[in-house]
């Protein structure tokens, strides 16, 4: 799996709000991305989602802020790392990638994040730093 980090901020049209960092890569590079994953977040919140599969890897959302005019908040990479982890034991994923989430846009410290990630996360989850 994939992740890409998120924010819980849904536009008039539906979209997701996916204008910066990892997020826009992704909109970009899947176009209608925004489209699901709006209507996702829309139907079940803000959370960890398996939004689209790319020949056989999941792309999943990794909420680290409410609003993307926020910065990340720890207490949301807490709970998005412990929904990860749940979807990865369900789907049997055996690699899971992400960057350092809200370490970017959020503003966040990787060495804060870290602390949150290291107790939650087991060998299959790779961050990847640059």
């Amino acid at each position: 799996a994939i992740c890409i980090t998120t924010n819980g901020i849904v536009k008039a049209n539906g979209a997701l709000v996916m204008g910066a960092g990892i997020a826009k890569q992704a909109r970009d590079k899947f176009p209608g991305l925004d489209m699901h994953a709006g209507w996702c977040v829309n139907r079940w919140g803000n959370r960890c989602m398996n939004l689209k599969m790319v020949r056989h890897t999941s792309i999943v959302s990794f909420p680290t802020k409410h609003d993307w005019r926020n910065p990340s908040s720890l207490e949301l990479i807490k709970i998005s790392a412990n929904q990860l982890v749940e979807m990865a034991d369900k789907f049997e994923w055996r690699q899971i990638i992400l960057t350092p989430p809200g370490c970017g846009n959020g503003g966040l410290s990787w060495n804060d994040v870290k602390a949150i990630l290291e107790p939650i996360f087991d060998d299959r989850f790779i961050i990847l730093r640059g």
